[in-house]
Parts: C-alpha cells; structure tokens; sequence
C-alpha cells in the first residue's frame, strides 16, 4: 500500500498510520519511489514524524 500524505494545519510532530491489518514494514520513499528510510511499526500503525507543510510518501507492506 502506498499513501501519500500532506501535513496542512502548519503543525509538525507525531503521526501514524493506522490499518485494520497489523503492517509487517513500512519505509519512506522519495519522489522517484525508492525507500530512503524504514519507518518504526508498533501494532497496527505506522508511526513517524512529520513537518510542518511536509509531504510523505509511505509505503506499508502487509502478509507474511
């Protein structure tokens, strides 16, 4: 699955992802669609920080 996401209330901090599936990894992805860096999972959501104004391109896999 491949969310992007556009922080637009001018306020950065914590932000999750969340699925009825619990993800098995999540990465960031730059514009060209290759991973830059792995996000960290806790249950099932996908948490990582967010900017002010910034956009994210996440990519969740799910299954074995």
């Amino acid at each position: 699955m491949l969310a992007r996401l556009l922080e637009c209330s001018t306020y950065g901090g914590q932000a999750e992802w969340r699925s009825v599936r619990d993800p098995r990894r999540a990465a960031f992805l730059d514009a060209t669609g290759a991973e830059v860096m792995e996000a960290s999972t806790q249950g099932d959501a996908a948490v990582f920080d967010v900017s002010s104004g910034e956009l994210v391109l996440l990519r969740v896999a799910y299954g074995e």
